[in-house]
């Protein structure tokens, strides 16, 4: 599966499609799949991070995260691109834009990448939307949910919004909010992943 969706995703473009909004073009981040040595690996493993990761990748499984199959996609052109890096910040190379023009897309929808900047944020009339599953105006940083259980939060907000040059200073779109299952972290997350995933039809409505 080179694509990579897992379920709120697919659910969010599946509600696009029932809306009546046909997708184009799936950019797939091409960057992970080259090869590595094990070596360079190790090298740039975030290691203050193992444990985090290995609870998450092994314990912490929302339904929402499972990675699932999306045959609506099959026919839809794919543009694999390796996006150059400037510290944390991505960017996207001439040639993929130029296939992107040539789509017509109104807008991308951003599940992969890192922090995208450049001309890639305008090439579409509409720009990129990205979801911060968290409330922008209290919590910036993630683990998404994880903040309103500790900070004992009753509500959990999502936002979609188009993406800037500035770092957290996108353009809201949609902002919805969920109750916080408060002794559930993992149930928590999972429904508010998946209740958040009709932001884009909303908006693109």
């Amino acid at each position: 599966n080179t694509v990579g969706l897992v379920r709120w995703q697919v659910r969010s473009l599946e509600l696009l499609v029932q809306a009546g909004h046909q997708p184009v073009l799936v950019i797939v981040n091409n960057e992970q799949a080259l090869a590595q040595s094990r070596l360079e690996k190790l090298k740039h493993y975030p290691w203050n991070k193992l444990f985090y990761r290995f609870h998450q990748r092994f314990f912490f499984r929302p339904p929402a995260k499972f990675s699932t199959d999306y045959p609506f996609l099959d026919d839809i052109k794919k543009i694999y691109c390796t996006p150059s890096r400037k510290g944390f910040s991505e960017y996207i190379d001439a040639a993929t834009l130029d296939e992107i023009r040539d789509s017509k897309a109104d807008f991308l929808l951003r599940f992969g990448f890192n922090i995208l900047r450049g001309e890639i944020l305008n090439v579409c009339k509409y720009g990129v939307w990205s979801f911060h599953h968290d409330d922008e105006q209290k919590y910036r940083g993630g683990p998404p949910g994880f903040w309103e259980i500790l900070k004992k939060d009753r509500v959990n907000a999502v936002i979609l919004q188009r993406l800037t040059e500035k770092l957290d200073a996108g353009i809201v779109l949609q902002k919805a909010w969920f109750g916080t299952i408060m002794h559930a972290w993992e149930a928590s997350l999972d429904r508010t992943l998946m209740e958040a995933a009709h932001l884009p039809a909303k908006t693109a409505n």
